[in-house]
């Protein structure tokens, strides 16, 4: 880095805050549908896993019965590619193709024989593929669970509504389709960037030392934080605006 104002507020955090910066870690628990795979980096062919914690519900009469998953049905997008999923205890997975012979959709079923009858197991679906999206954009997944209730009838829980994340209005009651951020390839250390798009949502740095742009920085950390506000010379990061070039320190 040439700047010197950097490299001494860089040397300062490290020396008060690093034993809670390196700390920080990405959280995995999920309420619904998700991805449990991150980060997960542009450009490259890695693993990605579903996780599906529950199961379907179903109310009936005002009491609510929660069933076992047999069935996952995920649609596949054009910026996943040379995709390879793996049969899981869950149960093997098929692959649906279009008429070019692309992959659309990937389903994983579980054999009736295996249905634990209620919501008791948390299970992960994982799939190999290159990912072909630009850098911090967001790879949505809509995925439908399928699961039978006690009268033997099928049921399902869409899990397929894609928000804009410029949206901050949004009120949309659907439940979210499985998604991530498609990262751009770092190295240990200083990153330099240029953002393809507004980035307003800082958190998407959370795994981060420090982000840092001009005079302003942001890290998760709150001592990192005190640290900046504490200096009159610097500011807290709250956005990038699209083509600004900015550093990350990993």
């Amino acid at each position: 880095m040439k700047s010197k104002k950097l490299i001494t507020i860089c040397r300062t955090l490290y020396r008060t805050s690093a034993i809670a910066i390196f700390a920080s870690t990405t959280s995995y628990a999920f309420a619904h549908v998700g991805i449990a795979t991150s980060p997960v980096y542009a450009g490259k062919t890695q693993e990605i896993v579903l996780s599906v914690p529950h199961g379907c519900s179903q109310t009936v009469d005002g009491v609510t019965t929660a069933y076992d998953t047999l069935r996952v049905e995920v649609q596949i997008p054009e910026t996943l590619t040379s995709l390879r999923p793996l049969d899981t205890v869950f149960g093997n997975a098929t692959l649906v193709k279009n008429e070019a012979g692309v992959i659309t959709k990937v389903i994983w079923t579980k054999p009736d024989a295996a249905n634990k009858g209620g919501d008791t197991h948390h299970y992960w679906l994982p799939l190999r593929a290159k990912v072909n999206a630009p850098t911090f954009t967001k790879v949505y997944l809509p995925t439908v669970q399928y699961c039978k209730n006690n009268n033997d009838e099928e049921i399902s829980t869409p899990w397929t509504a894609i928000s804009d994340d410029h949206d901050h209005s949004s009120t949309s009651t659907e439940n979210p389709a499985p998604g991530f951020l498609a990262y751009p390839v770092r190295t240990k250390g200083w990153n330099k960037y240029k953002a393809p798009d507004h980035l307003h949502d800082m958190s998407i740095f959370n795994d981060a030392e420090i982000v840092w742009k001009g005079a302003a920085g942001y890290s998760a950390n709150t001592n990192t934080t005190a640290l900046i506000q504490a200096d009159s010379k610097y500011s807290v990061l709250s956005e990038i605006h699209p083509d600004e070039e900015f550093w990350v320190k990993y």
